[in-house]
């Protein structure tokens, strides 16, 4: 599935609602993107991850980007990612923001150690 438009509007949807269980229609976004991070190829993932943090999101959005998908993302294949969080963290204020919602849960610890390093303060 190509990451289109209408797929991030339908996540920030349900990603902002007080009422998801109204939003049974946008949930197969959380299904897909939680079946991306069990591929082989993360690239999907995390382009969907830097479509939506490239837009002016609310703060409720950018949390739940922070705690689903990269989170999920820098647990799965942090390895293969790390490089790249730490080069948008030391450009940008706003990702910075966003890493600092992601628990450690099964990211590898050395990665956990370089995201502590770049990361905001947590929120």
């Amino acid at each position: 599935m190509d990451i289109s438009t209408q797929f991030i509007a339908d996540w920030i949807e349900y990603s902002i609602s007080d009422k998801p269980d109204e939003l049974d229609d946008k949930f197969y976004t959380v299904e897909h993107l939680h079946e991306l991070g069990f591929q082989q190829d993360h690239n999907e993932l995390w382009a969907f991850i830097i479509k939506v943090y490239e837009q002016d999101i609310p703060d409720k959005a950018l949390a739940a980007l922070g705690a689903g998908p990269l989170e999920e993302l820098l647990s799965m294949a942090g390895e293969l990612y790390i490089d790249k969080v730490e080069a948008l963290c030391r450009k940008s204020s706003k990702f910075k923001k966003l890493l600092a919602i992601v628990w450690k849960s099964s990211i590898s610890d050395d990665v956990w150690q370089r995201i502590c390093k770049v990361r905001g303060v947590a929120w």
